[in-house]
């Protein structure tokens, strides 16, 4: 009984009184303190969350997905205005040889 009260005793001594501040190094006192009792169960959290981040980055694959909708329109579009370019007619093999390199795994 008496361990307990010499405990709480110093506990209740390092609190400021109400109504008054501590100074900045009576706050960093008190964190280095916390830090020195409690190291080594931050450092095995530490530990810990490395090992199972290392481990999750070692077992899982990255993968990498993306998708897109093309939509062709094979038909000439009349225009208002004259172009000054001449457009080239689309025809089935042009669309389809796009349509391929577009489906290939190693287009960009």
């Amino acid at each position: 009984m008496s361990m307990k009260i010499s405990k709480m005793s110093r506990i209740t001594d390092r609190q400021s009184p109400a109504g008054e501040v501590m100074a900045p190094d009576q706050i960093l006192s008190l964190i280095v303190a916390f830090f020195r009792r409690q190291y080594p169960i931050v450092l095995m959290a530490l530990v810990a969350t490395t090992l199972v981040a290392l481990g999750y980055l070692l077992i899982v694959r990255s993968t990498y997905t993306a998708q897109a909708t093309i939509l062709m329109d094979t038909r000439k579009v009349q225009v208002q205005q004259q172009s000054m370019f001449n457009d080239a007619p689309i025809d089935a093999p042009t669309v389809e040889s796009q349509v391929e390199i577009i489906k290939s795994d190693k287009s960009a």
